[in-house]
């Protein structure tokens, strides 16, 4: 299935790419959406979360499943009150930067960081 990810008022939208039907709609676990977009051959999206100051979170970037939920939280760079800023999807993987000035490249199957750089 070929899906298209969008982010209107906060909320993740996940549409059927041929027919533009809604295939989910909603806040992932309750979270502000800044930003998504759909992984390549699959039918999940990545997606930027709002930061809540509510102290640390284990991460703010997920890969989020219409019909599984969260599939799993990327790893931080660094332990504490660090978040994402943004993220590209890559030919080399998925492509983050930190608040706290690290770009990583993240593995799309588990979330976790496979290198790290700091560049600030």
């Amino acid at each position: 299935m070929t899906i298209y990810c969008s982010v209107e008022n906060g909320e993740l939208q996940i549409k059927d790419a041929l027919n533009s039907e809604d295939i989910w709609r909603g806040r992932p676990e309750g979270h502000e959406v800044i930003m998504a977009k759909p992984i390549p051959n699959s039918p999940d999206c990545i997606t930027l979360l709002g930061w809540s100051d509510k102290g640390p979170q284990p991460s703010n970037l997920w890969r989020y499943s219409a019909g599984h939920g969260t599939v799993w939280k990327a790893e931080l760079p660094k332990s504490g009150m660090d978040i994402y800023t943004n993220f590209q999807l890559e030919e080399i993987g998925l492509v983050a930067h930190s608040w706290s000035g690290y770009k990583v490249i993240i593995d799309l199957n588990t979330g976790q960081i496979l290198s790290r750089q700091f560049v600030k």
